[in-house]
């Protein structure tokens, strides 16, 4: 039976240090406290004859080799001796950077086994990022995925005292690693047999491990800053299991198959692949790496969940794919799904349909649906990002509506989740059994900051109390930084990031996300909208091109997607290639004057959709490719950095210059004169960037100049880079 370590706080910013438990007082918020080592043998025990976890290896060609609960139970329990026999000890920190595979899993519930705390690392981190991320989190152990991933830890592991082990999951370890010590690959130290006795100690380890002790460490993605160490419990990430089974009861109802997709150091995969798995005996498809790339279709058509989570760029490839088989069928099947697509969307509008017409309608969705993998899909769970009202109405008009969900790293998972169908796409539904919400420093809309309470609201940043305490007030309100209401139904209704909120010059408040949500609407060429405006007299749209897609190397590439060229096409233009766009924009086409002008008119129609004045865009450019994980636009979860650094590429090739909207497309020039603040140096150049919300990258900005009759080069920061600038354009870097 699990025990509760005595606390004097709800928040700790030490491994070592427990909390104390938010109880609720009826119902599920009077569940007993549990570890995640009991609550996994339980799990192991009831399933033992079902399949957990489901893998495909290069050995064994196209075939899906299945493991198991109770060899998940027996291969856990190996590991765990085995780190118990590498010395790690009770409240050691265990570092995960690999991809989804067999032992991510079996490394995290093993580390769990002997009372250790997990954490996950991207596998696109830098060198420098993994050491900031191993130093955070003190890790004393680390698994890295292959022989690329080990060599960045390799690199940096001389300056991280207590990092003691690594290990190599794929592939052979380097010649030059065999025979130092430390390091070892996944087979190898396996293979060796362990001390018998250590079984013995492995139990007493369990039987000290406190329910309202760390467990697990997620770092937040970092698109607002330096990551942070998300501290949760091991009750808390147990009753956002619970709980969430609790508010979606099909979870239970049938039997589950999920699919491991996302990278499990997010919080939405561990609740889901990890835990939920466990709570109701799910078998998990372990995706191929990179399965973001696109291969996650492919996954989806063989494995066929049960349910998905996603963010809605997720979504939006999955649509794509219907959109493409749709194109690439028959006339005849062309003309039936449209067909039912129309019935559907007559029903839903509450139009005469007739009954017949209603099942046969479904009966051809049902055939759609099947050709994708999601015939069986009960539930498609979208959150992460704002779902725009297009996706959400095209997804039901396919039968498949998407269930919308609100929670962070810092709640454990879930707060909110729209159960119930919901006509606008901002409701994020009702909170979990036992969860507060309360929406603090309301303005005169109602509207303010979203706070909550309960017993997965996180127990702090690891060694950050000033962060901690800025987040989680004294009450135990966690301030999540989003901005909302609760309607007449209590339902939660979000209107953003605050961080992701403009404040113009002005003073304004602009959500940025509802107006680029518009303007992807209006304008179905545009993969990615992102507008600035920050302390400034007005807002720029920087626009992306829908293009095809390098699935390996996650890049795009110049051809135009099938939705770009069919709005091209409408407009009588004939552009196959993103780079026959940016020549026309050189050369000044009248080709390239009408697609301008089809822009325009876009965005002045998202601009008569403005709530304020203050809200309407005043320019545009398009960049010259499209946002990426690997280009660092996006983060590892497809979401938009907001603080990202955007070439202007005003070289040679490309010239962008800015559009003005509503004044016949006219080009709009800026100048920035360079003042001389330093008497020894005559600025000449600064490389043009695009400052977004008042950051990017330090090492892209570089000056140039004359020093003593020699060219000389260096690096300015942010603060540098303003100084040298006009102070009428210090926020007008364009």
């Amino acid at each position: 039976m699990s025990f509760v370590r005595p606390a004097s706080s709800y928040t700790s910013t030490s491994l070592r240090d427990p909390v104390k438990l938010r109880f609720g007082k009826e119902g599920l918020g009077l569940c007993q406290p549990q570890t995640l080592p009991e609550y996994f043998k339980q799990a192991c025990e009831m399933y033992s004859q079902h399949p957990a976890l489901a893998y495909k290896n290069d050995k064994f060609g196209n075939t899906w080799i299945y493991i198991t609960y109770a060899e998940y139970a027996k291969q856990v329990q190996r590991v765990a001796i085995k780190l118990i026999e590498l010395g790690l000890k009770s409240f050691d920190s265990v570092a995960i950077l690999s991809s989804n595979c067999p032992e991510y899993f079996y490394m995290e519930m093993a580390a769990l086994s002997i009372g250790a705390t997990v954490a996950g690392i991207y596998l696109t981190s830098s060198s420098e990022m993994i050491y900031y991320t191993l130093n955070t989190i003190e890790a004393s152990l680390c698994l890295a995925d292959n022989a690329e991933q080990m060599l960045k830890v390799v690199e940096v592991k001389a300056r991280l005292p207590k990092l003691k082990t690594v290990i190599q999951v794929q592939g052979t370890i380097d010649a030059s690693l065999k025979n130092s010590e430390g390091y070892y690959s996944w087979p190898e130290l396996l293979i060796t047999s362990s001390d018998s006795n250590l079984y013995d100690q492995l139990l007493q380890r369990q039987s000290n491990i406190a329910a309202n002790q760390c467990a697990l460490l997620i770092l937040t993605s970092g698109t607002e800053g330096l990551p942070k160490a998300v501290m949760l419990s091991h009750d808390s990430l147990i009753y956002q299991t619970k709980a969430l089974a609790e508010k979606i009861p099909y979870f239970r109802s049938q039997k589950q198959i999920f699919m491991s997709y996302l990278p499990l150091n997010h919080i939405a995969s561990q609740i889901t692949d990890v835990f939920s798995s466990l709570e109701v005996g799910a078998c998990v498809y372990i995706a191929a790496p990179n399965s973001l790339r696109g291969s996650f279709l492919l996954t989806i058509k063989q494995v066929k969940p049960t349910q998905i989570f996603g963010v809605p760029r997720i979504y939006e490839k999955i649509q794509e794919h219907a959109v493409h088989l749709e194109t690439h069928s028959s006339k005849l099947i062309r003309y039936a799904l449209q067909w039912a697509k129309t019935t559907v969307k007559h029903c839903q509008e509450k139009k005469p349909v007739t009954k017949w017409k209603y099942w046969l309608a479904r009966k051809i969705m049902q055939q759609l649906k099947k050709a994708m993998g999601l015939n069986k899909c009960t539930v498609l769970l979208v959150g992460g990002a704002p779902l725009s009202q297009e996706l959400k109405s095209d997804f039901e008009n396919l039968l498949m509506p998407l269930t919308n969900i609100f929670g962070l790293s810092e709640t454990s998972g879930v707060v909110t989740i729209a159960v119930q169908h919901q006509d606008n796409e901002q409701i994020v539904g009702q909170p979990l059994e036992n969860i507060e919400i309360k929406i603090d420093k309301l303005n005169r809309d109602e509207e303010g900051e979203v706070c909550v309470r309960g017993r997965t609201v996180f127990m702090g940043y690891l060694n950050d109390e000033m962060k901690t305490k800025e987040t989680i007030q004294e009450d135990g309100w966690l301030r999540t930084g989003d901005w909302g209401y609760l309607d007449e139904q209590n339902n939660l209704v979000l209107n953003g990031r605050i961080k992701e909120l403009i404040i113009t010059s002005g003073g304004e408040n602009i959500p940025a996300l509802r107006m680029e949500g518009l303007l992807k609407k209006q304008l179905p060429c545009i993969s990615n909208a992102l507008i600035i405006g920050d302390q400034r007299k007005y807002l720029t749209a920087l626009l992306t091109f829908k293009t095809e897609w390098d699935l390996y190397n996650d890049m795009p590439l110049d051809d135009l997607g099938p939705d770009t060229t069919l709005w091209l096409n409408s407009l009588g233009l004939n552009y196959k290639k993103l780079s026959e766009i940016l020549d026309g924009s050189k050369l000044k086409t009248k080709d390239y004057e009408r697609l301008l002008k089809a822009l325009e008119a876009g965005l002045t129609e998202v601009n008569a959709q403005a709530l304020s004045k203050a809200q309407r865009i005043q320019y545009f450019t398009v960049l010259p490719k499209d946002f990426s994980v690997t280009s660092g636009e996006l983060g590892p979860t497809l979401k938009i950095k907001r603080t990202l650094r955007v070439p202007c590429f005003t070289n040679e090739n490309y010239v962008r210059p800015l559009h003005v909207v509503g004044r016949g497309c006219q080009q709009h020039t800026f100048s920035y004169p360079m003042l001389p603040q330093k008497p020894c140096l005559n600025i000449t150049a600064v490389e043009t960037c695009i400052f977004v919300n008042d950051a990017f990258s330090v090492d892209m900005i570089k000056k140039t100049g004359i020093n003593n009759g020699k060219q000389k080069t260096e690096t300015l920061t942010r603060v540098e880079a303003k100084s040298y600038l006009q102070p009428a354009y210090k926020n007008d870097i364009v």
